[in-house]
């Protein structure tokens, strides 16, 4: 699948009062969005055996799943998780 996400815009308040905290963005508009990888893929392979029925199924499967680099935290220089290779 292929997603193209990013941060069109946010409104967040600078302080919440009641709580006595003061709110620091990390994100940015324009960036993708954290752990929001643009393209996975998966696929998958089942074989089923042909034996007696008396047996029941018999079944081997295998499935490949490919995650593409993904950002992690745009405030890190650590912040890109890289692909699923």
């Amino acid at each position: 699948s292929y997603l193209n996400s990013n941060l069109d815009n946010y409104d967040i308040p600078a302080s919440i009062p009641e709580f006595e905290v003061t709110v620091v963005p990390t994100a940015v508009e324009g960036d993708p969005l954290p752990l929001t990888p643009k393209n996975t893929v998966v696929a998958s392979l089942t074989y089923l055996l042909p034996v007696a029925e008396s047996l029941g199924q018999v079944s081997f499967s295998a499935t490949y799943v490919y995650t593409d680099d993904m950002l992690a935290s745009t405030t890190s220089p650590f912040g890109v998780i890289p692909d699923s290779r």
